[in-house]
C-alpha cells in the first residue's frame, strides 16, 4: 500500500481517531443526554423526527472530515 498515499499509516490513523472522536463519541453523548434529560423532566421528546435529521447531517459531516484527512 505504499503506492497509495491516502492509505498510508499517517492518515489512516488520523481518519481513524477523527471518525471514532467525532462519529462515535458525540452521538453516544448526544443520545446520554436526550435520554437523561426525557427521563428526569417525565416528558416524551417534542419532535423526535428531527434526531434523524440531526443524525443524518452529523453522519454526512463525519464522512466529509474523515474523506478530507484521507485525501490530504
Amino acid at each position: 500500500l505504499t503506492g497509495s498515499p491516502e492509505l498510508t499509516f499517517g492518515r489512516v490513523r488520523m481518519a481513524h481517531l477523527q471518525a471514532v472522536g467525532l462519529g462515535w463519541a458525540s452521538m453516544a453523548t448526544v443520545a446520554a443526554c436526550l435520554w437523561q434529560m426525557c427521563r428526569l423532566a417525565r416528558c416524551e421528546l417534542i419532535y423526535p423526527r428531527m434526531l434523524y435529521v440531526a443524525c443524518g447531517l452529523l453522519n454526512v459531516g463525519v464522512f466529509l472530515a474523515v474523506a478530507g484527512i484521507l485525501l490530504g
